[in-house]
């Protein structure tokens, strides 16, 4: 489970940001929200939340906070490999001096039994530290710390409880690098649950990036999948019955069929004598009923947006509930009806049904969403730039709202702040 995540000099972000899924002592939680916490054995028995919800204005860090997620999985499956990801990775650039600093990042979770505050220190083109401490018995141990000479060299700070051919594997380690992803590349077991959880247990959807492709093939493999998706579309009232992966060749006139067809005579040359046919193309097909009772299905392409957000959806919800995933989604609520999304966040709260802790993070604008039925005060946070442009990561807590306020009304009413400030002009109509 996560417990905290901090974070500087990312996308609008310049300032050090904090989020914490740590349950509030000073919020006490009604009957509709009592499962929305569960108590932690490995972290004091202190109580983590099981969602939360971020909310702010168009352009204000929201979907940055999910990027800055994103940017740390990846970072540490592909480093070993490939080094920082230019593409990923942007420091605060509007103003002279956060561009020509480092960025830095630190996750405190629970992997495998056991809590870990795994961070590091980044630019362009080298990692500036990286360290990591395990608290296995409550107490700190320091495993390793990495950290620049002035003279710009790496020195490393090994603690005790780390096994293995430690200084081998730093040598090993280019300065663009994580020790963490090159120790893990090279079977240090004893860290393979750090790494697992990073890459594997962080889980996030981006708003348009949802793995269809992906569910296709879990659909064709899987029956226990494939039912499981049909009764998420179901309770959805999507109104289909059923889903059905379907095979054919792919037609030229296809997009992917044109393409496939531009390539075709480069991979042929590589293949002397050879020929490439056409490949075989997956389509999903959805099942419904007429009002004379009989079946039809319809493709992919004539669901509605909302059918195909879900379905899309579908992988990532189902496996962070069934294996204790935290998930991480921009823009839930995209396409989809408030109830809808309120049932899903639900599903996250249901101690019988998220038997194995998952944890759902996401950014939305449905205020009909900040409802003391649904969410505690601790579980609600706020983006909000400032005049810099810099964005702000704030909870609802340090609004100390009464109880039983109008949360929603409050929000729209500007009372948190995290609104966007709309001028009255309208000469821009006239192109003025």
């Amino acid at each position: 489970m996560l417990i905290e995540f901090r974070f500087r000099n990312f996308l609008s972000f310049r300032d050090e940001c904090v989020f914490s899924m740590v349950a509030s002592k000073a919020c006490k939680g009604g009957p509709l929200v009592v499962d929305n916490v569960v108590s932690v054995e490995q972290f004091g028995n202190r109580q983590l939340l099981r969602s939360a919800a971020v909310y702010g204005a168009n352009a204000s860090g929201k979907s940055n906070l999910v990027k800055a997620f994103q940017f740390v999985g990846g970072m540490v499956s592909r480093s070993a490999a490939t080094g920082t990801d230019f593409l990923l990775f942007v420091p605060f650039v509007l103003d002279d001096e956060s561009v020509k600093k480092p960025s830095e990042f630190e996750l405190t979770f629970i992997a495998e039994g056991i809590r870990y505050r795994y961070g590091f220190v980044l630019d362009l083109e080298r990692i500036h530290e990286e360290w990591l401490y395990a608290y296995p018995k409550g107490q700190a141990q320091k495993w390793f710390v990495r950290s620049l000479s002035p003279e710009g060299q790496p020195e490393w700070d090994w603690g005790t409880q780390l096994k293995g051919a430690k200084q081998q594997l730093a040598d090993l380690t280019r300065p663009d690098a994580l020790f963490l992803s090159v120790a893990v590349k090279f079977n240090q077991t004893q860290l393979q649950p750090v790494y697992n959880w990073l890459v594997e247990r962080l889980a996030v959807a981006k708003s348009h990036d949802f793995p269809v492709d992906f569910t296709l093939d879990r659909l064709e493999g899987d029956s226990g999948f494939a039912a499981q998706v049909t009764g998420l579309l179901e309770m959805a009232d999507l109104g289909i019955l059923g889903v059905a992966v379907e095979r054919a060749k792919l037609q030229p006139s296809s997009r992917r069929g044109r393409l496939f067809k531009q390539i075709t005579p480069l991979l042929e040359e590589e293949l002397p004598g050879g020929k490439i046919d056409l490949p075989e193309e997956k389509s999903v097909w959805f099942v419904h009923r007429t009002s004379s009772g009989e079946e039809v299905s319809f493709p992919y392409s004539l669901e509605s947006e909302g059918t195909k957000r879900v379905f899309a959806l579908a992988v990532a919800l189902i496996d962070s509930l069934a294996d204790g995933l935290v998930l991480v989604v921009d823009e839930l609520d995209s396409s989809l009806h408030p109830l809808l999304v309120w049932r899903l966040i639900e599903l996250f709260h249901n101690a019988e049904v998220n038997t194995n802790n998952a944890q759902l993070i996401f950014n939305t604008h449905d205020t009909t969403l900040l409802s003391p039925d649904l969410f505690r005060r601790d579980q609600i946070w706020f983006t909000e730039k400032d005049p810099d442009g810099a964005s702000t990561l704030y909870s609802l807590l340090d609004f100390k709202p009464r109880k039983g306020e109008a949360l929603g009304k409050g929000y729209l009413q500007g009372r948190y702040g995290a609104v966007p400030v709309l001028g009255s002009d309208t000469d821009w109509l006239a192109g003025e």
